[in-house]
């Protein structure tokens, strides 16, 4: 003889639906946060392994392309390539960068944008890398921001050359 089934057995199999579907646009939104973090953080990096290679010393020019290698290194390394981080606007994510240079009085901590001249030795110097990125998130789509990081420079003699 066929019992008939109860019903919260039924009720099961329609709530499925709408369960998997919450479940699908959970999952998405994860995954979507985590390349969107991934993205972020490997700019912040960028940004600071620039400044901290910058500020070795040297020339002006020879501070800038060391900034500008080392984050290229990040940004065409595999963090850079899984959240395809890139400048604004599609480019290599190391020609978007802006390299400047600060001149600070540690006496006073006033800081004054330094473009060239003689070099203080009582003063203190500093590289400054700042970039505005674009970075693609699954799901959502292109996501822009900006990073910078500091860094003081080690040797500054070689700026007023």
């Amino acid at each position: 003889m066929l019992r008939p089934r109860p019903r919260n057995q039924l009720g099961t199999l329609a709530e499925f639906a709408p369960a998997l579907a919450i479940a699908i646009v959970v999952l998405f939104f994860i995954l979507g946060f985590g390349f969107f973090l991934c993205g972020v953080s490997t700019a912040y990096f960028a940004c600071q392994l620039a400044s901290r290679e910058g500020a070795t010393g040297g020339s002006r020019a020879q501070i800038i392309q060391a900034a500008k290698t080392a984050a290229a290194k990040v940004a065409t390394g595999p963090f850079g390539q899984f959240c395809t981080l890139q400048s604004n606007g599609g480019g290599k994510f190391s020609d978007g960068l802006q390299i400047k240079f600060f001149q600070l009085t540690p006496a006073t901590g006033a800081t004054v944008e330094f473009n060239a001249g003689a070099v203080n030795p009582a003063l203190l110097y500093e590289v400054r890398v700042e970039s505005n990125y674009q970075i693609t998130v699954p799901f959502i789509g292109t996501v822009q921001g900006t990073a910078a990081s500091d860094n003081m420079i080690d040797h500054p003699e070689a700026l007023a050359i």
